[in-house]
């Protein structure tokens, strides 16, 4: 675990603590930026045998240029403004003590995983709570569980995999059981693709 959390450069944690138990691990340390906090979850995950991650990593603004609420937010709102991904003019953006929340609505998932991205990256963000909402331009057609099924099986990490999908409204659940982590994500990401999607409810175990 150690091994990797030091093989990735966007992690820059300071009095970095690992504790492991059946596969449940906690990270503790300070970070000097929401980014490289994410980038050691995001590292954590990747290994075998990780069950869930609890990242307990603090952030530090006293690591970096301390900076103003006005400041913080007018760089969130710049970073989306340059991400052709993100309609601008349906998120808005605030900022409290360097807690930046992300409000108001767009039509694909990626949009508002862009846009959560975008503020992670700005100096002097702490977190980011991500509440733009998903609202889909059409309904689910009828085939979609078949089609989502269809993109697991075309998908090389997800082929061997067990995986259930049922439909309710724009509301897609997943069942069933994978290996990884890294298939867990995929499994969702691949269901968000899906046009008329709203929400994914993700129910896999992660086996291994």
């Amino acid at each position: 675990m150690r091994a990797e959390l030091g093989w990735d450069p966007m992690v820059t944690v300071a009095d970095l603590d690992v504790v492991s138990s059946n596969g449940y691990v906690t990270l503790s340390g300070t970070a000097a930026s929401a980014g490289s906090k994410y980038a050691a979850e995001g590292a954590a995950y990747r290994m075998f045998g990780v069950r869930d991650v609890t990242n307990d990593i603090v952030v530090d603004l006293a690591a970096i240029t301390l900076r103003s609420d006005g400041a913080v937010q007018a760089d969130v709102c710049s970073a989306i403004a340059l991400d052709s991904r993100v309609p601008l003019d349906r998120v808005g953006v605030a900022a409290d003590r360097g807690i930046v929340t992300l409000t108001g609505s767009v039509d694909y998932y990626y949009q508002r995983e862009a846009a959560e991205h975008d503020a992670i990256g700005v100096a002097g963000v702490k977190d980011v709570a991500n509440l733009i909402a998903v609202t889909p331009l059409g309904m689910l057609a009828d085939d979609v569980a078949d089609r989502i099924a269809q993109a697991f099986e075309r998908n090389a990490e997800l082929t061997d995999d067990e995986v259930s999908v049922t439909i309710e409204g724009a509301t897609v659940t997943l069942g069933g059981t994978v290996r990884t982590w890294s298939e867990y994500g995929e499994a969702e990401a691949a269901a968000w693709r899906a046009p008329g999607v709203g929400e994914v409810v993700n129910n896999l175990l992660v086996t291994d």
